[in-house]
């Protein structure tokens, strides 16, 4: 197991302390995230849920009182990851050591999953992509360009979403349609597939850029407007390798 939480007398004794078992527990947790599903999740969260008041004795003693609840809460929040993922984002109630032993387990956690192909769990996978394009775009608020020049153009978009910008001999296929995406922000479509809306781009995940348009589509006789979104990623490293070699983008 990891060191997450574990003192200096962890090292220097055989006996069992409530480091050591909170430890055991954080190791748990990550290897369930990284490679179990979303049942094996909920199966740990209630069986430690279940042995939550047991560990806490132990730790403390018969009557004793929990370290100002730090102890719990580490816990509780350790529950809350196996229920609800990454979003949860903000250790609640945590402080000093114990912050810095959630910190860990969070740490751990972005290591293991930004390495592997795809979590066993949709919940993970999905929280970790949120979690990780939030981030992305607080530390990018600042410069981030919704509707950067280098995606301006007209682009070719299939039923996979496989989207690629427009050349020459380039001619849209039944299955395809030509979108337009103009600097101001707004969209051009075929008029016979409705009206186009807005673009915009947003970082993550991971090594991708996340670029979204809207469209208005045809109004059929009395039904309501209806707005699709359409999503498509681009590959961060290829967009700044075209801009030196002209490379096609998609």
């Amino acid at each position: 197991d990891a060191d997450i939480c574990l003192s200096v007398l962890d090292f220097v004794t055989d006996e069992p302390t409530c480091t050591k078992v909170m430890n055991a527990l954080s190791n748990r947790v990550v290897r369930t995230m990284c490679v179990g599903n979303d049942y094996d999740m909920a199966l740990l969260a209630r069986e430690i849920e279940e042995r939550k008041p047991l560990v806490l004795s132990n730790c403390v003693g018969e009557g004793g009182e929990y370290m100002e609840g730090q102890e719990e809460e580490f816990i509780n929040n350790l529950i809350g990851l196996l229920t609800n993922g990454m979003t949860l984002s903000e250790p609640s109630k945590l402080k000093n050591s114990w912050l810095n032993a959630f910190t860990r387990v969070m740490a751990m956690l972005v290591k293991e999953l930004g390495a592997r192909r795809t979590p066993a769990s949709t919940r993970v996978l999905s929280s970790f992509v949120t979690w990780e394009s939030d981030l992305r775009k607080n530390l990018t608020s600042m410069a981030w360009e919704q509707n950067p020049s280098d995606l301006v153009g007209s682009w070719a978009v299939g039923e996979d979403m496989d989207m690629m910008p427009d050349v020459a001999e380039f001619v849209p296929s039944e299955e395809e349609m030509r979108v337009t995406l103009r600097k101001d922000g707004s969209v051009q479509i075929p008029h016979q597939a409705g009206e186009g809306l807005k673009w915009f781009l947003e970082p993550g995940p991971t090594h991708l850029d996340t670029l979204k348009f809207e469209i208005l589509a045809p109004q059929s006789k009395n039904k309501e407007k209806t707005i699709l979104l359409y999503i498509g990623y681009i590959d961060r490293g290829a967009r700044i390798e075209a801009r030196f070699s002209k490379r096609i983008l998609k």
